[in-house]
């Protein structure tokens, strides 16, 4: 059992573990997930900027729609049952059978009704996409399955086991799709390649899960599913909501302007999509955490939300004005003049990275407290906000009013988050923050200076170099505190 010394006041108290003797596991989740999502995500902007540079603004937009349609698909599947099951595994590992079973069929009723919906949708787009969609749609389904058994390995906090399979469906997707794609199959041939690598994945996935884990146990099912829905429905209107608001820009594009204009977005949401992973990753490893500190003192878990909290903005603080920074010759670089468009837009996004890393700590933390309604009424309320803006702005400004609504909405979400998981707490010392504030000034004062007058990419491993020192030197962070961080996400011994 982790246990975080109460410290603020008293900086220097150290954080503890309690392990019965036993050593601590040397490796940590957010190491092995935070792997995960390098690799994938590199291999994922490789096969985009490969596809953007040979097809185009508009093939890329019609590429990205069609992911668009089907993640909305897999999230009204997945109805927050994988977050449910990884939770409910992580508090007792006894019921990880009969808990498995249950969402296993939840998840097949729920996918066939959403897929259903989907498939009644598809005569009503473009003939050239029809086909194209539905071959995405059938990627996603394989997906999410595959995710359900991967919300087992992270109920018994063994990350290692998505780090590796997750790494070979990646290998096997972008290879197959770059071939294909070169080859001449078209946007047709990369789909079938995503089909194969999913199809494979959930082989894998769930033969490793059935032999280190757990099998399903369905003798209770006429007594748990209903629970376990009604449990995991917040999970999964969070899920939904958050879906259709990052799904909306391509929504709105599509019926005010042409693909192109989604190409063009598409290309300047990439990089930060890129980036989104790396808080999502480690803020989900902490999920467990917060889940056992909970059950033994609110007063340490909520020592350990304010300790990860204040991290993350320091992490935003870092990436906003450096991505705002080297956006324009960036996106030049890697796709080409004719996405020239897509460099504003990627600033305008850019902004939205200051709420974007703090507010997945919220989010975890709020789950970690059973506050799954809270959760889904805050994305609601930030859902409309962006709606509201893309909808007021993009027959004015187009492509770049999308991106203002998604950046304003991300910020409004964050103020959302910390007064909801601060609630009946303490909130975070800001005024520990300025110190950091003031790091972030410099560094991008130096970064734009450097951008300006040399090589525009010195700016990053200059900046990259420039922020932690001064972090250091300013006292925004101290080591003591990154060791605290690191003890926190390490996996408790078996």
């Amino acid at each position: 059992m982790v246990v975080v010394a109460a410290y603020g006041a008293n900086r220097g108290a150290p954080l503890q573990t309690r392990t019965g003797g036993a050593r601590i596991a040397v490796f940590r989740n957010a190491a092995f997930l935070l792997i995960t999502e390098g690799v994938t995500r590199i291999a994922s902007i490789a096969l985009a900027i490969v596809i953007a540079r040979g097809i185009g603004p508009e093939g890329y937009g019609r590429y990205t729609f069609a992911l668009a349609f089907a993640a909305t698909a897999s999230t009204f599947a997945d109805f927050g049952t994988g977050r449910f099951l990884t939770r409910a595994i992580a508090h007792d590992h006894a019921r990880a059978s009969l808990l498995f079973g249950s969402t296993l069929v939840l998840r097949a009723v729920l996918l066939l009704l959403s897929y259903g919906i989907a498939a009644a949708l598809l005569p009503g787009q473009p003939r050239q996409d029809v086909l194209l969609l539905a071959l995405f749609l059938l990627v996603s389904a394989a997906q999410s399955f595959a995710f359900l058994f991967r919300s087992v390995y992270f109920g018994f906090e063994r990350m290692e086991f998505d780090t590796a399979t997750r790494f070979l469906e990646r290998l096997l997707a972008t290879a197959g799709a770059l071939a294909l794609v070169l080859l001449g199959f078209g946007l047709l041939g990369l789909a079938t390649a995503f089909l194969i690598a999913a199809l494979i994945d959930l082989l894998l996935v769930a033969l490793l899960c059935f032999h280190f884990f757990v099998t399903p146990d369905f003798s209770e099912l006429r007594t748990t599913w209903w629970p376990v829905l009604r449990t995991a429905s917040p999970l999964g209107l969070f899920g939904i909501i958050l879906t259709l608001s990052s799904n909306t820009p391509f929504y709105v594009l599509r019926a005010s302007t042409n693909a192109a204009a989604i190409g063009q977005f598409s290309a300047g949401v990439t990089p930060v999509l890129a980036l989104i992973p790396v808080p999502v990753t480690i803020a989900s490893a902490a999920l467990p955490a917060f889940s056992r500190l909970l059950r033994t003192s609110d007063a340490e878990a909520v020592t350990a939300f304010h300790l990860l909290w204040r991290i993350f903005v320091l992490a935003g603080l870092a990436a906003a004005p450096g991505v705002v920074i080297v956006a324009p010759p960036l996106v030049e670089l890697v796709y080409g003049s004719q996405f020239v468009e897509a460099g504003r837009v990627l600033q305008i996004l850019a902004i939205g990275l200051l709420g974007i890393f703090p507010t997945q700590v919220c989010v975890n933390f709020l789950v970690a407290r059973g506050k799954q309604v809270t959760v889904v009424g805050i994305d609601a309320i930030s859902a409309v906000w962006q709606l509201t803006v893309d909808l007021v702005l993009v027959t004015r400004l187009g492509v770049d009013g999308v991106a203002i609504g998604m950046a304003s909405s991300e910020i409004l979400t964050t103020v959302l988050f910390l007064v909801a998981a601060s609630r009946d707490y303490q909130l975070p010392q800001f005024r520990r923050l300025l110190p950091a504030i003031a790091a972030a000034a410099a560094m991008t004062a130096a970064a734009a200076a450097i951008s300006a007058h040399t090589i525009w990419w010195l700016a990053i491993p200059i900046g990259a170099l420039v922020y932690p020192a001064l972090l250091l030197l300013c006292h925004g962070t101290s080591l003591h505190e990154l060791q605290l961080t690191n003890i926190l996400l390490r996996r408790p011994p078996d």
